[in-house]
């Protein structure tokens, strides 16, 4: 009589991974919301003109001598080695009216090449400012215009700030609360300090093109707080700052940094040699040519292949490409009006999709005991690839272990297991039969194993306590199938004492002990 071992095989679906305290981003939902939002080109620049000019603010000049104050309007623009060109000059008139005349010194115009300048008020009114280049490829253009408003008493802005938070504008994200601003007044010799809570400031903010510099105001848009919209995206939001004219008056205007973007957050659904596989909350129509590098770290990076993206399903597309392509760039959108953002609930902020693979490791240390002793065999460990099929990613021989603990690390000394669910499995010995975690004969028993570190950032170590194959065995009859085929574990048909497979009738698959 022959004796047989049933072994059922079967798989698991894969299992999600949770942050580790927020180091890795919150896992979003693919295509959540729906498709991305269709935003409006804003207008380009106009010919013979370049968008380089701010006018900063409007007060008094902090250096006072004996009590002569001077009113001046500050200019600021790029140095011109930034724009390419020699040198600039200044160009003024009454607001909207008459001929342009160029500011000059001792009868000669006054050439400009560094980036700021304070200049008075020369026209009583509204004065507007341009530039004009000379010399290189931009000469004879002139910049943007700008209109400074004369103030009714001796005030300034004396400083502001912003959180570092405010590195991009994004629709649907309140941005004012993060900045502050402060002012004083100079009278009869002495100088009154206001500030944001003293309630004396007017607050306006802009959408500025960023071709042009146009400025539209915001209608409604008259507190310090204000959340951008979809019609902000594409452009430059500017907050001006003036005084109340009763206690203070000056103008300010800071300009945010970048443009107003519709933010498009991002997750990694899996992570590994063969590419990545991005969630994003929005559908993203056309991913060959919305998303692309915009940065690479790596002098020998191989142009970016837009065809290494394909969507998997709505809000999931999968990047087909080798580790070290991706673990040196910065992955965004061609249209400068969306931002591919990950959201760290630690940290908070948002940032590019930067899918640096170490993010994403953890350790994995892995003992095999048998009838507590430790065992010598091969262990392999058994996880998802890129197209969501199970295989061994790594193997190793437990004769490499130290004090008994095998580590999975690669040839540097880090990780090399990522943080995805896996399986870890003895091999079977002669005298042992292939053992999962925790102590399973079948993948479809065992329990998956996630690399990490426990409550006290203690690496996670698997103990695999393997079976006895003889031990395992249960003293079974034959199938009485005379359609069963058997095979031995390298795929040859027929029977052989020892571990084998048996196909029934049915289509029923069974692993065997044969003794």
């Amino acid at each position: 009589m022959k004796k047989f071992c049933l072994f059922f095989i079967a798989f698991l679906g894969t299992l999600s991974v949770d942050a580790q305290n927020g180091r890795l981003p919150e896992e979003v939902i693919p295509g959540s919301k729906g498709q991305l939002p269709e935003v409006q080109a804003v207008a380009p620049a106009r010919e013979g003109e370049i968008a380089i000019l701010d006018l900063s603010d409007v007060g008094y000049d902090p250096y006072i001598i004996n009590g002569y104050v001077d009113i001046r309007a500050n200019l600021s623009w790029p140095m011109v080695s930034e724009v390419g060109c020699e040198y600039y000059t200044i160009q003024y008139r009454n607001h909207g009216q008459g001929q342009w005349t160029t500011y000059s010194e001792n009868d000669s115009p006054r050439q400009f090449g560094d980036r700021t300048v304070g200049m008075p008020m020369h026209i009583y009114g509204q004065t507007d400012y341009r530039l004009v280049l000379h010399g290189g490829a931009y000469d004879g253009y002139v910049s943007n215009i700008v209109t400074a408003q004369p103030i009714s008493m001796y005030s300034r802005y004396r400083g502001w700030s912003e959180s570092p938070n405010i590195d991009h504008c994004m629709v649907g994200h309140s941005i004012g609360e993060e900045l502050s601003f402060a002012a004083d007044t100079y009278k009869d010799g002495t100088i009154t300090e206001y500030g944001n809570e003293d309630g004396y400031f007017t607050y306006q903010w802009y959408r500025r093109n960023p071709n042009n510099w146009d400025m539209e105001k915001i209608e409604g848009a008259t507190s310090i707080n204000y959340t951008p919209t979809i019609e902000d995206a594409g452009y430059q939001l500017v907050i001006e700052v003036c005084g109340d004219k009763e206690h203070c008056d000056f103008m300010l205007r800071h300009p945010l940094y970048g443009v107003v973007c519709v933010p498009v957050q991002a997750s990694v659904a899996y992570i590994g040699a063969d590419g990545f596989v991005l969630n994003t909350d929005y559908v993203i129509p056309n991913p060959q040519t919305m998303i692309t590098r915009t940065i690479s770290w790596d002098e020998n990076a191989a142009p970016f292949d837009p065809n290494c993206i394909s969507e998997r399903k709505p809000g999931q597309y999968v990047f087909r490409l080798p580790q070290e392509e991706y673990d040196f760039g910065i992955y965004d959108f061609s249209n400068s009006a969306y931002f591919l953002t990950f959201h760290y609930e630690m940290m908070g902020w948002y940032r590019e999709v930067q899918p640096m693979s170490d993010r994403y490791k953890a350790p994995l240390s892995v003992k095999a005991e048998y009838a507590g002793a430790a065992v010598s065999t091969t262990i392999d460990v058994i996880s998802k690839n890129i197209d969501d099929e199970w295989t061994v990613v790594a193997s190793k021989s437990m004769e490499d272990a130290v004090d008994g603990v095998l580590d999975f690390t690669d040839s540097e000394g880090m990780d090399m297991l990522f943080q995805t669910p896996c399986y870890v499995k003895a091999r079977a010995t002669a005298t042992t039969a292939d053992t999962f975690y925790p102590s399973a004969l079948s993948m479809g028993d065992a329990q998956t194993v996630v690399p990490g570190y426990d409550e006290s950032w203690n690496p996670v170590v698997i103990t695999i306590e393997v079976k006895d194959a003889a031990a395992s065995v249960e003293r079974l009859s034959a199938p009485a199938d005379s359609s069963a085929q058997y095979f031995t574990l390298d795929g040859r048909r027929g029977q052989s004492r020892g571990l084998g497979i048996v196909r029934m009738s049915d289509g029923t698959v069974k692993k065997v002990m044969i003794q």
